[in-house]
């Protein structure tokens, strides 16, 4: 149970160090290290699936324990709501976009394969919709973005 305490503590944030200084006896950051490294080389990769099913389970558990408050107008709610949602999203690629295809000319012309098209990680989610919205806009009216006044 003493790896269990030494993680616990670096997973809160703890130096080596400082776990190392807390152990009783005291023992060094390299043996801290070692103990850390070992249980940690042990440890059993999950599947990616069933990460993501516990993270958003975990996420929604953590939405309905703030919705009512939101919908009643409570304004750290609604931004804790709107934080649980973005990662949500983001944990299921709904912040992914397509990239364009840029032809053998060197032209982009848009998505050229939608089964097999290359994706993105965009930042801010609305400046990036607001900004690909223009984009789709100038591509669709033939404009290009030096021609907009």
């Amino acid at each position: 149970m003493r790896i269990i305490a030494i993680l616990t503590k670096r997973l809160i944030g703890m130096s080596l160090r400082q776990i190392g200084e807390e152990e009783d006896p005291p023992i060094s950051l390299q043996a801290v290290a070692q103990l850390i490294g070992r249980a940690l080389g042990e440890m059993v990769i999950e599947p990616l699936s069933e990460v993501r099913a516990l993270e958003l389970h975990r996420l929604d558990q953590l939405l309905m324990g703030v919705w009512q408050n939101a919908k009643n107008g409570d304004i750290a709610s609604i931004d804790r709501c709107l934080a649980i949602s973005m990662r949500r999203a983001r944990l299921m690629g709904l912040d992914l976009r397509p990239a364009a295809y840029v032809g053998p000319d060197g032209i982009e012309v848009g998505v050229a394969n939608p089964p097999a098209i290359r994706v993105e990680i965009i930042g801010n989610p609305e400046i990036e919709r607001m900004r690909w919205l223009e984009e789709e806009r100038l591509r669709l009216s033939g404009e290009t973005p030096h021609s907009v006044n």
